[in-house]
């Protein structure tokens, strides 16, 4: 489970630090990233039972958005670096100069995994509150529901406003932003900012699925 949760993370870090073109440059870009590929293929190996485990049981709602939200997180996955080895700086070209399209695919499939990565975090989050639950001793405390409501309203509060402050729906939808070359950012705020936006989409994700199934068990 410790390995899990390490890779899980690395690939987090990875791809925080990787979306941050203009400070990490081209190399470094392309470099995490073909290790965010290696890294995600080892993911997928210790879940490997989750796709034989397609193949059995009966099929819900509750269980099909889990499917559609990893389907578009693995299209969104191999459309960025599939793209990315087209238009490489680094590597040796594999055709003359990529057309237009495959460099909006590598921008759009980067943004999509923005948030379909949220949306995946967000569907695993009660077991990993539970193991920190567990871990920490938490599950007495009476503060904790008050906690989890602030942190809940604070990551919220800053991923609408990092979303906005970095143009999201813009730059997934290719409209101007005039402003684009004038933001001041550094490594730190634009992880941090990244880091509110994808835990945004986890919170619709987390607190989504629990409605869903409340509604399931009243039927």
């Amino acid at each position: 489970m410790k390995k899990r949760m390490i890779v899980d993370i690395l690939m987090l870090v990875l791809f925080l630090v990787m979306m941050d073109y203009r400070l990490i440059r081209n190399f470094w870009h392309e470099a995490l990233g073909t290790l965010l590929f290696i890294v995600v293929l080892y993911h997928n190996y210790l879940n490997r039972p989750w796709y034989t485990s397609l193949f059995h049981g009966r099929w819900t709602l509750e269980r099909a958005i889990p499917l559609i939200v990893n389907a578009v997180l693995i299209f969104s996955i191999l459309s960025a670096i599939g793209s990315g080895i087209f238009i490489s700086k680094n590597l040796p070209r594999l055709i003359g100069k990529a057309p237009r399209w495959i460099h909006y695919l590598h921008h759009i499939g980067g943004y999509l995994m923005l948030i379909s990565l949220g949306f995946h975090i967000g569907l695993h989050w009660k077991p990993m509150l539970s193991r920190l639950e567990r871990t920490w001793h938490l599950s007495k405390s009476k503060i904790l529901p008050w906690i989890e409501r602030l942190l809940v309203l604070g990551i919220v509060s800053c991923g609408v406003y990092f979303s906005n402050y970095y143009s999201i729906g813009s730059r997934l939808f290719f409209r101007p932003i005039p402003n684009a070359r004038s933001l001041p950012i550094t490594l730190w705020t634009f992880t941090f900012g990244y880091l509110m936006i994808i835990s945004t989409y986890g919170v619709i994700a987390y607190y989504g699925m629990e409605i869903l199934k409340k509604m399931e068990h009243r039927k």
